[in-house]
């Protein structure tokens, strides 16, 4: 899980800025298609990327340490890593435009590098973090939770459940989108029509 948070931090936050910095940023901005909608592009892309970091991370597991890894509930697993990349992809969005608008975007980014680690669960499970913490975490520790609660039958977690955790995955997802796409469309950076 933190390839996948390093990936939506650093790859979808500086999307821009790569292409500013490589010089083809002007082509970028001159697409039919809205700008939002290639961030998003690009931050399901880099969530993917980091899904393919995890898988080969529990391929070395597996068989480094000869550990077979089993899944109690695959579909709701499968279900719960679909959400949890969803919102992966809308929080790559809202650090893309948050770094747009700012000239410090690598400062911000350093900042955040250890509280994205620490808040969603990736380092821990946010359940040992104190419990007024929980629900100020992000929307995927939500799924992160869920996933443990689909892969471990015996997992309490934050003690909510399942579906709990993926609806509050889902309105987080929603609440990203929507500060996504209000931030690039009121700063003049919405593309074209």
């Amino acid at each position: 899980m933190m390839g996948m948070w390093g990936n939506t931090l650093y790859g979808s936050g500086f999307a821009l800025a790569f292409d500013r910095w490589n010089g083809t940023i002007e082509y970028v901005l001159a697409t039919p298609s809205k700008l939002v909608w290639i961030i998003a592009g690009r931050s399901a892309s880099n969530a993917v990327l980091g899904l393919v970091n995890a898988l080969a991370i529990l391929g070395v597991v597996a068989l480094g340490y000869g550990t077979l890894i089993s899944i109690a509930n695959p579909l709701l697993f499968l279900l719960a890593l679909i959400l949890t990349l969803a919102s992966l992809s809308t929080l790559g969005v809202v650090f893309c435009s948050a770094f747009l608008l700012s000239r410090s975007a690598s400062v911000m980014t350093n900042g955040l590098e250890m509280p994205i680690y620490v808040a969603p669960g990736s380092m821990f499970p946010i359940a040992l973090l104190p419990f007024w913490s929980h629900p100020l975490s992000l929307g995927p520790s939500w799924g992160i939770d869920a996933m443990r609660c689909s892969a471990d039958a015996t997992y309490t977690g934050l003690g909510f459940g399942y579906w709990t955790d993926l609806l509050v995955v889902l309105a987080s997802t929603i609440v990203y989108l929507v500060i996504g796409f209000f931030a690039l469309h009121n700063h003049g950076a919405e593309g074209s029509p």
